[in-house]
């Protein structure tokens, strides 16, 4: 059995949970996952994105089950043992395998991942119907197959006080990207997710005057609730609009990700089996 076992932001937990449900299918092995709540910088040792106060079954319908001659406690009891990267010897193995990380040499060949199973293993997890219907409304107001998404990633990485990765890109660099690397004559629209902050609200101000023809559209503004002392990302609610946008921007014709998108664009990416225009410096 392999344990998908991280304990930082939504997109990484999602994204690991399907590269192990894709390695218990190709090494036809039984996988399990834990779904541990909020933990602090301290605590989870990850990246900038550590808090993650939500409930799997919040998002999902469905929790994949372990077989029933499986004890919970005793699984549980070998976590201490956890890996960091999982081998392809330890895949063949019979033991029971906690992993946060999957090493080089697996990375190989789960790389590049392929949308048409990842997208088929995420939607078997069964979102919940009062997301969907959040997603399907605001996707029939909009063109969402003649939208360019756009995911602008700042807030807990762009803060100096606290932790700023290389790879933030300020607002004034990032409508640059854009202009340069997207072909705006395919799209009606721009969909913009990022949360609500100085930074992407003056991006959102470039967009409309760089491109003015353009219509700007957003879903709900995920408000920013950075804390540089827990480097906490918001409450349930928070994580859940997350999810909404990333569900929404899914479905968008093309997926624009700025130098530092982290894992829920590339997700969006993968279950919306769509292109996507990932920008380097």
């Amino acid at each position: 059995m392999i344990i998908s076992s991280r304990t930082d932001g939504l997109g990484r937990r999602l994204l690991h949970l399907l590269d192990t449900i894709f390695l218990s299918q190709t090494y036809d092995r039984d996988f399990w996952f834990l779904w541990q709540s909020a933990l602090t910088r301290k605590q989870s040792k990850y990246g900038s994105i550590l808090h993650c106060p939500i409930s799997f079954e919040s998002l999902f319908d469905r929790h994949p089950r372990i077989s029933d001659n499986l004890d919970i406690r005793y699984i549980r009891s070998l976590e201490k043992h956890k890996k960091k990267d999982l081998s392809e010897k330890d895949l063949l193995s019979n033991e029971i395998l906690f992993f946060t990380e999957i090493s080089e040499e697996m990375n190989t060949k789960i790389n590049p991942r392929d949308p048409k199973i990842y997208s088929k293993n995420f939607k078997s997890l069964m979102v919940k119907k009062e997301i969907l219907d959040r997603v399907n409304e605001f996707s029939s107001q909009e063109e969402l197959d003649q939208t360019l998404g756009v995911h602008y990633r700042s807030g807990d990485i762009s803060n100096p006080n606290h932790y700023r990765n290389p790879r933030f890109c300020p607002p004034e660099e990032m409508i640059e990207l854009i202009i340069k690397n997207a072909n705006m004559n395919e799209y009606k629209k721009i969909f913009l997710m990022s949360i609500s902050d100085n930074f992407s609200n003056r991006l959102l101000t470039l967009l409309k005057e760089r491109l003015p023809e353009k219509e700007i559209v957003e879903y709900n503004k995920l408000e920013n609730s950075f804390s540089s002392k827990e480097c906490m990302h918001g409450d349930q609610e928070n994580i859940k609009d997350a999810f909404v946008d990333m569900m929404i921007l899914s479905r968008c014709n093309t997926i624009f990700r700025c130098p530092a998108a982290g894992c829920l664009s590339h997700l969006a990416q993968l279950i919306g089996c769509k292109k996507a225009i990932h920008v380097k410096r």
